[in-house]
């Protein structure tokens, strides 16, 4: 048994990495500044919410891109010699256990389609281990498997750290500009990145409807394609109603058709599902299996959750809380929204000011398209408070936007009565704090 000592062990990527430890019997411990009273691990994990003794007596030390290298307990596992990893190592070392390893990654989707794969291997009895990056609904976040073939693994492009990661599959849901602040605000250092990293694998699962994933897929050994567009694994048609989509595909190898019902929503979905399709069936699970499968899946949580339902001026609101936090997420919830409910409310925190500042003209683009909207001030993970261009958002917005709000935490609740004249769905979206607004707002009497 060794010894693990992780310092942010609550983030959601150390969460998944820590279950799969506790569940091989190995010892962990961990250092976290967020208050570990509501942490639930399969096993009792002692946790600090500063330096940790257990940094200078372990066997390895885990850190994220999170962590500064000035972390207390990271200088005091150097100066004792201990190995100090970051997460992208350890699940390195995880990979070197298993035969068959497959990576999700791409700019978004990552999170419901390593759910979805890892979902559609456990109910086919393959025996998966799996790391997922969020929360699934009723469905672990990990899981550690004696049986060693399959590791699936949502994989991070954001920092290139995934460079330290050699999977044999990957798949690249979608690609374009995001996180430039870690790549010296140089998309093709970014793109870089990931060509570098897809010329690893045997093969390479592609959304074709996406140009540049395609684009970079298409430098790799080999290539399984995906989506509405042309494709190995085409979507042919797809049915929409409240219960969720039913979709129709094509195996183009051998022109046999078959169909898929899922309780998820919107195009975007569509794809990820079939980009866990690709995936599954390449692996032999048949398309009766999948199609058996998938109606069981119940989405992650944070994506397009249903949170409760509260009363604003004598009418009911349907509160939702979703992830979406660039551009071109904040655009395809707001569509599908607007494909499903009537009097709709979009209440977004923007993430980064160096996002904002990066995608100005895309955040204006996505957010004048918004119904009702509710513009709070950005959330700002980083120590580095910069000028929040959240405030420059509204302002040119607003220009040809009547129905948008600009507030802050404190005047959320207010912003909803001036807005709310008829029953109504109001969706909280971003990556910051919102989802406790979200929540705020449904026990709020």
């Amino acid at each position: 048994m060794k010894h693990y000592h992780f310092v942010g062990i609550l983030g959601c990527g150390m969460r998944a990495l820590v279950e799969i430890l506790l569940q091989r019997g190995e010892k962990v411990t961990g250092t976290d500044s967020n208050n570990a009273s509501n942490a639930s691990f399969s096993k009792p994990i002692e946790i600090s919410t500063d330096r940790s003794e257990h940094s200078k007596k372990c066997n390895y030390l885990i850190f994220s891109t999170a962590i500064s290298q000035d972390h207390p307990d990271l200088q005091i596992a150097k100066r004792n010699h201990i190995p100090c990893l970051h997460r992208s190592e350890l699940i390195q070392k995880i990979i070197e256990e298993h035969t068959l390893n497959i990576a999700i990654t791409g700019t978004h989707g990552k999170t419901t389609t390593s759910a979805l794969v890892s979902f559609i291997f456990e109910q086919c009895d393959q025996k998966p281990t799996y790391a997922i990056g969020g929360s699934p609904t009723r469905f672990p976040q990990s899981q550690y498997s004696n049986d060693q073939t399959y590791f699936i693994f949502e994989s991070d492009e954001s920092d290139g750290s995934f460079l330290n990661t050699y999977p044999s599959h990957i798949l690249i849901n979608n690609f374009e500009s995001d996180h430039l602040e870690m790549h010296d605000d140089n998309f093709e250092q970014l793109q870089q990145t990931l060509i570098e990293y897809s010329q690893r694998a045997e093969i390479v699962f592609v959304c074709s409807d996406d140009s540049k994933a395609y684009a970079i897929a298409k430098k790799s050994k080999s290539v399984i394609t995906y989506g509405f567009n042309p494709s190995d694994y085409q979507i042919i048609s797809i049915q929409k109603n409240d219960k969720g989509m039913s979709l129709e595909g094509l195996y183009s190898k051998t022109n046999e058709k078959f169909k898929i019902k899922t309780s998820l929503h919107g195009d975007y979905n569509a794809t990820n599902i079939f980009g866990a399709v690709s995936i599954a069936h390449h692996f032999g699970i048949s398309f009766k299996q999948i199609a058996t499968a998938i109606p069981n899946f119940e989405g992650v949580k944070r994506r397009m959750e249903k949170i409760g339902v509260t009363t604003i001026n004598n009418y009911p609101v349907t509160v939702y809380d979703d992830y979406a936090h660039h551009p071109t997420e904040i655009s395809a919830i707001s569509k599908m929204v607007d494909d499903r409910f009537e009097n709709t409310i979009l209440i977004c925190q923007p993430h980064r000011n160096s996002r904002v500042k990066h995608h100005f003209n895309a955040y204006v683009e996505s957010l004048s398209k918004i119904k009702n909207l509710i513009l709070l001030t950005t959330y700002e993970p980083s120590s580095n408070q910069n000028e929040d261009y959240s405030k420059a958002l509204f302002d040119t917005v607003s220009k040809t936007h009547d129905s948008i709000i600009y507030a802050d935490e404190s005047s959320i609740k207010q912003s909803l009565h001036k807005i709310i004249n008829a029953p109504s769905v109001a969706v909280f979206i971003g990556a910051g704090s919102i989802s406790q607004f979200a929540h705020n707002i449904v026990n709020y009497e």
